[in-house]
């Protein structure tokens, strides 16, 4: 549901126009100042920001906000307007609102705004926000074949060695026994099998 809005955004502006007067079409979780450091080099760019969705049985709405950003040496007006040889952020923004208004992509502008953190502009960059709505179906099971595996690592810890390796045994039954002793420290990770 999330990750299908997030893909089909990305693909739906790849297949538009826009795309050959953009260099970079991503997605990211969050804008960091040290993400907007690094965007420097992407702009002219259009990320997408997956917010949130509202789910009511079979159906949800998700929002994202879908962050247009340019930059200009001839400064803040030409990276917001743009000029003959470089896109401005608000013709980013304006193509975005066009782009879900023109075609049947499921997606709705709602919202557009510029972005006035001062961490954009002192890094050479115009930011406008364009939020956009797209419904989609609801999950309705778990597709468990599509999960990686898993493995579980289970460590208990006897600091120094108190117990003697018939304790350890119990420990390591499923299980566990704790009857008599306990470890010091028990530790589970579970992560990717790898």
């Amino acid at each position: 549901m999330l990750v299908g809005t997030e893909e089909a955004f990305i693909d739906l502006v790849k297949a538009s126009a826009l795309k050959d007067r953009l260099r970079t079409i991503d997605a990211v979780d969050q804008v960091t100042p040290d993400m907007i450091r690094r965007m420097v080099a992407s702009a002219p760019a259009v990320y997408v920001l997956v917010r949130h969705s509202r789910i009511e049985r079979a159906s949800a709405r998700v929002t994202a906000d879908v962050l247009c950003l340019a930059r200009n040496a001839r400064g803040g007006k030409a990276a917001r307007h743009g000029d003959a040889s470089a896109i401005g952020a608000y013709e980013i923004a304006d193509a975005i609102v066009a782009l879900c208004n023109n075609l049947n992509a499921g997606f709705t502008p709602t919202d557009a705004k510029v972005d006035r953190n001062p961490a954009w502009p002192a890094a050479q960059l115009a930011a406008v926000v364009v939020t956009v709505q797209n419904s989609v179906t609801a999950p309705t099971g778990l597709d468990l074949d599509k999960l990686a595996d898993f493995a579980t690592f289970d460590a208990q810890y006897d600091i120094p060695p108190h117990e003697d390796g018939t304790e350890h045994d119990k420990w390591l039954e499923e299980p566990p026994d704790h009857t008599t002793s306990e470890p010091d420290a028990h530790d589970t990770q579970t992560g990717l099998d790898q």
